[in-house]
């Protein structure tokens, strides 16, 4: 069971300087805020299929653009001096040896496919380190 959140910063195209995602978004929507007025966040819902999820968040990239054709969305690690990156909701006890695999697994995959400057700014603000996670009600 995945519910997947990835944040960005938003953006005028014509401008190029970021603007307050909370001048846009609301915060308990698909495309909302994560505990801070600067920073959106896509929130498909849950899925047990990647594909279905992968879906899911370009619906609601979709949606987002065609209500602000005008807002530019720039992802990654860090941008800006803001820590981004994205993370998974998983419905199951975080036991060791999943953490531990699952560091192996998206470890692996960010290191293919992830700008190494930006995750380097990230990590060093404490955000998404290896092994990291926090415990909620029913997830983690």
């Amino acid at each position: 069971m995945l519910y997947n959140r990835m944040r960005s910063r938003i953006g005028h195209k014509k401008e190029r300087q970021f603007a307050c995602a909370d001048s846009f978004f609301k915060p308990n929507s698909s495309m909302g805020l994560d505990g801070c007025s600067s920073i959106a966040e896509v929130r498909p819902g849950y899925s047990e299929s990647p594909i279905d999820l992968s879906a899911k968040i370009y619906m609601i990239l979709q949606y987002g653009h065609s209500k602000f054709p005008d807002l530019e969305f720039a992802a990654g690690h860090y941008q800006n001096d803001f820590a981004l990156g994205g993370h998974i909701h998983f419905s199951i006890n975080p036991e060791p040896k999943i953490i531990s695999a699952l560091d192996t697994v998206l470890r692996s995959l960010s290191n293919c496919i992830d700008d190494k400057e930006q995750r380097c700014k990230r990590e060093r603000t404490g955000y998404g380190k290896i092994s990291s996670y926090r415990k909620k009600v029913l997830r983690f």
